[in-house]
């Protein structure tokens, strides 16, 4: 049995992580550690202290440390040598073990994300990254090739979202930076490995992260926080000595896109209930490099 534990960076959202740790019982997950920056109210105390299958550890950590040291923390401690990156608002895939089997079978990749399912959309923000003129962009520029592997779609790629299985030993290359509080740290981790280390970053088509976006106050303020931003925006320029970091097309896959011309987000569906989800990526995907010429 593959040696694998979940991971969760936690702020606040503490229904969602209630909800979270039923999705991991249901798939039979055996570990799970906690990295938790925000206050330790009653209401986690007690989630934290119930009885589960799983075993559960908790890195109780100062306020806002930060969601840097959050992952570089969740990504150093643990001994499995996999590490299921879920964020608090999601849910463990069903087929999670896809991600194992692809990662045996590829033993250069590093990290193997997957997608976001969304009450409305499925999406990924999976892309490549480069330098012009000393700036550094995040974009999409050429056709992807798809591989088969463990008889599953796979994609490389250069950044993808920070949500998938986890090799430790990748991050034992190159971890989490835990100067940023917020924002940058996504785009750091692997900027920092197509800088310095020889990791395969790769996405998973097939396996859906159900997400569940959203949060209270003191979370959406603390996400959208304009200083914090400002200040890991610098941090980051600085440290990799660009002049400015810009997103161009951030979207390999989004079912928003093709709407205007495949017509409804209903289409898309009844092709993953005749077909099943893969041919139903795989046509959208189709679509789109066809609409890019």
């Amino acid at each position: 049995m593959t040696d694998t534990a979940v991971c969760i960076p936690v702020f606040t959202r503490v229904k969602k992580v209630s909800d979270l740790f039923n999705s991991v019982e249901r798939e039979g997950l055996e570990k799970v550690y906690i990295a938790d920056d925000g206050e330790m109210t009653d209401e986690k105390r007690d989630l934290y202290s119930r009885d589960f299958d799983f075993e559960l550890e908790v890195f109780d950590l100062e306020y806002d440390a930060g969601v840097g040291e959050k992952r570089r923390i969740l990504a150093e401690r643990p001994d499995e040598d996999y590490l299921l990156f879920v964020d608090s608002d999601m849910e463990v895939p069903s087929n999670y073990e896809l991600l194992e089997r692809q990662l045996e079978a590829r033993p250069d990749i590093g990290f193997l994300g997957g997608m976001y399912l969304e009450k409305d959309r499925l999406y990924t923000v999976a892309s490549d990254l480069f330098i012009e003129d000393n700036v550094l962009y995040r974009d999409i520029r050429e056709v992807k090739e798809m591989e088969t592997v463990a008889g599953s779609p796979l994609v490389e790629f250069d950044f993808l979202p920070q949500v998938g299985l986890l090799r430790k030993e990748c991050a034992e290359d190159y971890n989490w930076d835990g100067e940023y509080t917020i924002m940058r740290e996504h785009i750091d981790f692997f900027v920092g490995h197509w800088e310095h280390t020889d990791w395969t970053i790769a996405l998973s088509p097939s396996v859906f992260f159900p997400h569940y976006p959203g949060g209270d106050q003191e979370f959406m303020s603390n996400r959208h926080s304009e200083r914090k931003f400002e200040e890991s925006d610098e941090y980051f320029c600085e440290k990799w000595g660009v002049k400015e970091f810009k997103k161009g097309n951030a979207l390999w896959v989004d079912t928003y896109q093709p709407i205007e011309n495949m017509g409804k987000l209903e289409h898309f569906a009844e092709i993953c209930r005749n077909h099943g989800p893969i041919e139903a990526i795989q046509r959208t995907i189709s679509f789109l490099y066809r609409k890019m010429g």
